[in-house]
């Protein structure tokens, strides 16, 4: 047999993520990887800043990475260049799990989770990411540029309390839809520029937000390109009637719900906020989102996932 590839595989985990449940799950993760005679390495990751600088300071080390928390975890370690060189595995312990939804991994099961990356730890797949670049911005996203009504969703569910953990943006979702009114959008596509009134403009790389809601059924993460959801302008009444049809995926049908495939969008209004994977980005913009083809190699892709 041919030998092991050098170096050990990083544990990133955030010891805040899954009500605290990271670190606990991060060590076990560690004792079977040892038991499989792999070399481990556990890299703490209480903020963006030290995920990244554990990342910097092991690269040399590592063969592969290992996540272990929710989609603010992969987006801290997307946006470190180092970590982009690597094979990362998803070991979904957070809120949200969308990214890992999609990608077909195991949720609230780490080490089937871990199973399934181990698997194909030799042969990841090349997936596609956002681009956003902006005001002060310049980051990557995995799962979804949020920009109106979706984006104060997250800013409301951020601010919850952790009894609400497994379902905060659907708590949020209904207490937000009582507040919330249209916005006026400026939306750049293909160097042309219009003006919409509506609730949302979302960019998505993958099929869901807030914890499995399918809001772009078709998308994929392997086609070079994203999807530009856009609400029109909706009375509360009527808004409030769309919301359930997200969750049965009966939305596509509504006239005031479009999709667009874009490589190229750039979004603005005054007053509205961005957020990128469920962490804030900023308002008004203008925001440039554009993909970046095979930009990232992930482990534990289950079969017949259909990316």
């Amino acid at each position: 047999m041919p030998p092991e590839p050098a170096g050990a595989i990083g544990i990133v985990s955030n010891p805040n993520s899954g009500v605290g449940n990271a670190r606990r799950i991060a060590g076990r993760i560690q004792q079977d990887l040892e038991a499989r005679g792999l070399s481990a390495v556990h890299l703490n990751a209480p903020s963006a800043a030290a995920c990244a600088e554990g990342i910097r300071r092991r690269r040399g080390d590592l063969r592969a990475l290992l996540l272990v928390g929710g989609d603010g975890l992969v987006s801290a370690a997307i946006n470190t260049e180092e970590a982009l060189s690597l094979p990362i595995g998803l070991i979904p312990v957070g809120t949200g799990n969308d990214f890992a939804r999609h990608l077909g991994v195991p949720i609230d099961r780490p080490l089937d989770a871990l199973a399934q990356a181990l698997a194909s730890l030799d042969r990841p797949v090349s997936v596609d990411l956002g681009h956003i670049t902006g005001p002060g911005v310049d980051i990557l996203f995995a799962g979804a540029l949020s920009f109106g009504f979706d984006a104060a969703v997250n800013r409301r569910a951020n601010a919850l309390h952790a009894r609400f953990r497994r379902y905060k943006y659907q708590v949020a979702l209904l207490l937000e839809v009582f507040s919330y009114g249209p916005r006026d959008l400026r939306i750049e596509l293909d160097g042309v520029a219009r003006d919409f009134s509506g609730m949302l403009a979302t960019v998505l790389n993958i099929r869901s937000f807030g914890g499995g809601i399918r809001v772009a059924p078709h998308a994929s993460i392997r086609d070079g390109r994203l999807d530009l959801l856009t609400v029109s302008r909706l009375s509360r009444f009527r808004f409030l009637r769309l919301l359930p049809t997200l969750l049965t995926g009966t939305h596509v049908k509504r006239p005031e719900v479009k999709f667009r495939s874009v490589t190229d969008v750039t979004l603005e209004a005054a007053g509205v906020e961005a957020y990128a994977d469920g962490e804030p980005v900023g308002r008004d913009g203008p925001f440039r989102i554009t993909v970046k083809p095979g930009a990232i190699r992930v482990l534990g892709v289950a079969d017949g996932t259909g990316l």
